[in-house]
């Protein structure tokens, strides 16, 4: 095969030069690149097809970049990751250097920031057709607002010709529901180049209870899902199947190693972010390795693929097939979209030099910041600015001062908000950490505005089982945490129990009198030891902030990392909050306590 040679630099900042040039290098010669049974450098073009895949998953309406702190020289610097202008630029970039590139989305559009409470998704469509997007799976949350809402979203993919973006999902039957009838396919057949692809869908089975698609649509079984449309594929010729999924990844996996007939899955759900371990050390945790090799039930090799979220990560690789479709090598390079946080010249000189150490030091994973175009950069504009007067609109009254503290301000009510958000999953128990609560309330209106501030940081709701003596060691930990900054109250807010904390008492002894407010009824429970609790928290707790974590096998894990069952919902918990207070108009303090401290 033929490498690529010459080329031109795409229109990166003049302080990003090297790490730009560098990654260029890299994604042209794809001289670091992993490869699979032969080196693609050795396949001619007579033997081999080429397939370049770029693909994101659940996106939650963050158009604009994330800020995050990026571990670098035994610092941090800010930098945003993310951001749909930034996307466009890569996107435009790379496909102008593969000609056989297939973009994909692998579902949850809907739900996380002003941008869908404003346009519904219209926003994310109008994006999406700018990028040329080539297909996308239906998420869990694209049933948040009921289908009428999807439909409308669905249809605003297709272009005035009735062509446009597919939209697929062969296990969600949508026949009986007059709104979205016509509107999903099970599969989509792709000819590129003279090779055809099929990129079969699935959205996981738990949406009827993470979200609200009424009555009349029906979710099937994954894996006679999966089976039954990639043999139609392959009675038809097509030796090259993708599985689009919103399933989660340890769904994933088990689908690569059940299914037969299967090449690639592109996954999204469960928010998984895949590449190398020297991710670490700039503050990223990789859940595996990017892509995941696993040996299929026809013993042919099935790549696995997810993309994090919020576009903060660009998933992208090339794979190099045989006449019979199977993968005879890879070349992976997905993409870090890192923009500047500042255009101050000591803060680019750090980020330049951030970008050309880490893309020196990683063998797959690559940092890049591409320019954003004009074009995208005022299609964003457009929809940034009516977002102003959104954040005025009143969503509640307080009734009294609201000010951070044990057992009172928003804190409680946003604990309350998790369970009340969660109860179709039955969930028992709620905690939120009190960094998570940026801010209190004065009395009198409170405006979308108002808990932005309070809540800035986007966190999702993470649901999942764990053990009473998990969930109380977990507790003793976190407050120990606290305690030794010295920070006074409060500790944190909590739905669904009560417990005392003594702090006169050594760590590890301070958390006494757990009891767990009734399902019915009115009389408490005590915690047992040996129960199994279904929480809701948001994902920086479930992933062990605020030194909410257990000791296993002589280490310190968080609480996913014991749970026999977990799952990342999706919801945020600003947008929770704010569902919240609508319904109850009025909020207060409350006037039972739920930690008593001693």
């Amino acid at each position: 095969m033929k490498l690529l040679t010459g080329f031109k630099y795409p229109p990166v900042r003049r302080f990003l030069s090297l790490s730009a040039v560098f990654f260029l290098l890299t994604i042209l010669s794809c001289s670091s690149a992993e490869v699979s049974k032969q080196s693609a450098q050795n396949i001619s073009p007579a033997e081999a097809y080429c397939l370049s895949i770029a693909h994101i998953n659940d996106t939650h309406a963050h158009l604009e970049p994330a800020k995050v702190a990026l571990k670098y020289n035994k610092s941090e610097i800010v930098v945003g990751l993310g951001g749909f202008t930034r996307l466009s630029g890569a996107i435009e970039y790379l496909r102008n250097k593969h000609e056989n590139l297939l973009f994909l989305h692998a579902g949850d559009t809907f739900t996380g920031t002003l941008y869908f409470s404003k346009y519904m998704g219209a926003a994310d469509s109008d994006f999406y057709r700018f990028m040329a997007l080539s297909a996308t799976t239906v998420g869990n949350h694209e049933f948040d607002r009921g289908p009428q809402v999807l439909a409308n979203f669905l249809r605003s993919l297709k272009s005035q010709d009735g062509k446009g973006i597919t939209v697929v999902s062969a296990n969600t039957d949508v026949s009986n529901e007059e709104n979205l009838a016509g509107l999903i396919e099970p599969y989509r057949v792709f000819e590129i180049n003279g090779g055809k692809v099929g990129v079969v869908g699935l959205t996981t089975v738990e949406t009827a209870q993470l979200s609200s698609p009424g009555g009349k649509i029906r979710f099937d079984d994954l894996f006679k899902t999966a089976e039954r449309y990639v043999s139609e594929l392959k009675s038809k010729g097509i030796n090259i199947i993708i599985l689009l999924t919103h399933v989660g990844y340890d769904i994933d996996l088990k689908l690569a190693e059940k299914i037969s007939g299967v090449d690639i899955i592109v996954g999204g759900h469960s928010h998984t972010l895949l590449g190398e371990e020297g991710l670490i050390n700039y503050g990223f945790w990789p859940a595996d390795r990017y892509p995941k090799e696993i040996k299929g039930k026809d013993g042919n090799l099935v790549l696995v693929l997810q993309s994090w979220e919020h576009a903060k990560q660009l998933g992208f690789i090339k794979v190099f097939f045989n006449s019979g479709g199977e993968i005879m090598a890879y070349e992976p390079s997905p993409i870090m979209l890192l923009s500047p946080a500042n255009d101050e010249k000591p803060y680019m000189e750090t980020f330049d030099n951030l970008t050309t150490e880490a893309n020196s030091k990683l063998r797959v994973t690559k940092f890049v910041s591409f320019t954003e175009t004009p074009s995208a950069k005022n299609k964003l504009d457009n929809y940034q600015k009516p977002l102003e007067s959104l954040k005025k609109t009143i969503v509640a009254t307080a009734l009294e001062n609201m000010p951070r503290g044990n057992d009172k301000g928003p804190g409680v009510h946003i604990a309350d908000s998790f369970l009340y958000r969660t109860h179709n999953l039955n969930t028992r128990l709620s905690i939120v950490n009190g960094g998570g609560v940026r801010a209190g309330l004065i009395k009198g209106d409170v405006s979308i505005g108002d808990i932005y501030t309070i809540m800035p940081f986007n966190n999702t709701i993470y649901v999942l089982d764990v053990k009473g003596s998990e969930f109380k060691e977990a507790l003793e930990n976190m407050i120990s945490f606290y305690a030794d900054k010295s920070k006074p109250p409060p500790f944190m807010y909590i739905s669904g129990f009560t417990f005392t904390i003594n702090l006169q008492k050594p760590a590890g002894q301070r958390v006494s009198n757990i009891e767990i407010s009734p399902a019915t009824g009115t009389k408490t429970e005590p915690m047992e030891m040996d129960g199994i609790y279904r929480i809701a928290t948001s994902n920086y707790l479930a992933g062990g902030g605020d030194y909410f974590k257990v000791k296993h096998d002589n280490k310190m894990v968080n609480l996913l990392s014991v749970s026999s069952y977990s799952t990342d919902t999706g919801f945020t918990d600003s947008e929770t909050f704010i569902e919240y207070v609508k319904m109850l108009k009025e909020i207060c303090n409350p006037q039972k306590p739920r930690i008593t401290i001693r």
